[in-house]
Formats: C-alpha cells, sequence, structure tokens
C-alpha cells in the first residue's frame, strides 16, 4: 500500500509537468518551484481557460500528504496488532487509516476531472485503449 501512495503521486508530478511541456506552457522558475496541486490548477487553467475542481485540487494534496508522511517519515512508538485501528501520524497509520480502494477513486477523480474540461486530454485518453479499459475497471 506505501508503494500506491508513492506511485500516485510520481503520477500526478510527471503528469501535470509534461502537460506543461506538451502544450508549451511557459516554464520559468517560479512556476517550477510551485507545489503540483498549484501547477494542475494554473496549468489547466491557462491552457483551456477552466480550472479544475476544489475537490480535485483537495485529492492531490491529500495525496501529496499522505507521500510527504511516507518519505519523511517521524520515528513514533506504537503497537503492533491488535483490534484497534492505527493511530497517530506515522505513515503507517495514515495508509492504513486512507484505504487503497479511496486512494486509487481520488487519483481517478484527478484525471477524469482534467479529461472533463480539456478536449485534448479527452481525446487521447479515449483513444489510448489500455487507459479506457482501466476507467471501465474501476
Amino acid at each position: 500500500m506505501n508503494s500506491v501512495a508513492i506511485f500516485a503521486a510520481l503520477s500526478l508530478e510527471a503528469y501535470i509537468n509534461y502537460y506543461a511541456v506538451r502544450y508549451e506552457i511557459p516554464f520559468h522558475k517560479d512556476t517550477d518551484r510551485l507545489s503540483t496541486s498549484q501547477k494542475w490548477n494554473i496549468y489547466t487553467n491557462w491552457k483551456v481557460k477552466k480550472s479544475v475542481k476544489e475537490q480535485t485540487i483537495a485529492n492531490i494534496r491529500k495525496i501529496f500528504k499522505l507521500r510527504n508522511t511516507l518519505v519523511h517519515a517521524k520515528p513514533e512508538l506504537g503497537e503492533m496488532g491488535g483490534d484497534l485501528p492505527p493511530e497517530g501520524k506515522s505513515g503507517q497509520a495514515q495508509i492504513e487509516l486512507t484505504g487503497l480502494g479511496e486512494l486509487i477513486i481520488d487519483l481517478n477523480s484527478i484525471y477524469e476531472d482534467t479529461f472533463s474540461i480539456d478536449p485534448d486530454e479527452s481525446s487521447e485518453y479515449k483513444e489510448s485503449s489500455w487507459l479506457y479499459a482501466l476507467r471501465k475497471i474501476s
């Protein structure tokens, strides 16, 4: 499960950076240092004059918060096993509280929102048979 959160964040960051290059959105020092959620909002707005939904930005932030918790983990003592749900701010506790299904649904909704406002990305998505098949499964 830990790798899902990390790869979800990598996927989002790589996608939005490629989006900027693909559509020749000006890259400069200021935009390169923006957070991924800020880039997602600004870059789509530059291209199609529409921004992704606030919930999409919230989902991006949630995924990156989880990624940062895992990548920059702080040691925390806790009890292993047992019937009680995990507590605390540790990466593992956050992973177990989030759930794999919720994380995948959030990731899918981020891409779906982008495809709904950008016709170029929507047609590319529909032409990529493996992506379309993944959408049907989820």
